[in-house]
C-alpha cells in the first residue's frame, strides 16, 4: 500500500479525513463544507491515481489537465458562490467556469494537446481564482461583507486565503518554468519543492478551516460574560 503514497499525498488525505467529522456538526456552512470535501476527495483520488501512474510508467498528464486544471477549478468557482452568497456574482463565476472550459477546447484544439500539461489553462484557472480571492477581500474592507463576524473565525477567510498564496505562487511558478529550468534545475527542484508544500498546506488547512469557529466558542462566551458582569457594575454603581 505504501508504494502509492507520498508525504504530499498523506497531507491531502489527512485533510480530507479531518473534514469528515464536520459533517456530524451542526453549523451554518454545510454547503460550502461538502464543496470543499469534494475538492479534497478529488486531489487525493487524483493524487493516489497519479503516483500509481508515475510509478508504472503510464502517462497521467492528461488526468491533471482534466480533473486538476479544469474540475477542480470548477468546484473552486462554486465554491466562492458560497463565499459571497450573491446571485450577480454568482452568474460572474458560473461565466468565468464557462470561459475556462471553452478556452480549454481552444487551446487544446489549436495550442497545447491535451497530453501535455497545459499551462495556458492553468494559467488562466489561476487568474480565475486569484481576482476571485482579490474580490474576496475587497468585499470586506469596502463593502463591510461579513463585518458580524471576525475573520479569524471564518472558515472562508482561511480557505479563500490559502488558495490566494497558493494559486499566486504556482502561477508565477509555472508561466516561468521554461527559464528556471534553463538557468538553474536545483533551483527549479527547490521552487517546485515549496510549490508542492504550499498546496499541501492548503488542502490542510481546507480539512480544518470549518472547525475555526468551535475554537473560539469559548472565548466568545467569555467575553459575553465579562460584558454582563461589568453592565451589572454599572448598573449598581449607578444606583
Amino acid at each position: 500500500m505504501l508504494q502509492y503514497f507520498n508525504w504530499y499525498i498523506a497531507f491531502i488525505g489527512l485533510g480530507m479525513l479531518l473534514s469528515i467529522p464536520n459533517f456530524l456538526i451542526a453549523h451554518k456552512y454545510k454547503k460550502g463544507h461538502l464543496i470543499v470535501f469534494c475538492i479534497l476527495l478529488l486531489a487525493f483520488t487524483l493524487e493516489i491515481a497519479g503516483f500509481y501512474m508515475s510509478n508504472n510508467g503510464i502517462p497521467n498528464v492528461i488526468y491533471y489537465n482534466l480533473f486538476f486544471i479544469h474540475l477542480e477549478t470548477y468546484l473552486i468557482l462554486y465554491l466562492f458562490s458560497f463565499v459571497f452568497e450573491s446571485k450577480k456574482l454568482n452568474k460572474w463565476l458560473m461565466a468565468a467556469g464557462l470561459s475556462l472550459f471553452l478556452s480549454g477546447i481552444i487551446i487544446s484544439l489549436f495550442f497545447q494537446t491535451i497530453f501535455l500539461f497545459q499551462t495556458y489553462s492553468y494559467a488562466l484557472a489561476s487568474v480565475l481564482i486569484i481576482f476571485t480571492s482579490i474580490y474576496f477581500y475587497y468585499t470586506i474592507i469596502f463593502q463591510n461583507n461579513y463585518q458580524d463576524i471576525q475573520l479569524v473565525k471564518l472558515p472562508y477567510f482561511w480557505i479563500v486565503s490559502f488558495l490566494f498564496f497558493f494559486y499566486s505562487a504556482s502561477f508565477l511558478f509555472f508561466i516561468s518554468t521554461n527559464i528556471w529550468l534553463k538557468l538553474d534545475i536545483q533551483l527549479y527542484s527547490s521552487l517546485a519543492l515549496m510549490n508542492r508544500i504550499l498546496a499541501a498546506l492548503m488542502y490542510l488547512i481546507m480539512g480544518l478551516a470549518f472547525y475555526i469557529p468551535f475554537l473560539f466558542k469559548d472565548g466568545d462566551s467569555a467575553a459575553i460574560l465579562d460584558e454582563r458582569i461589568n453592565n451589572q457594575q454599572s448598573i449598581k454603581t449607578n444606583g
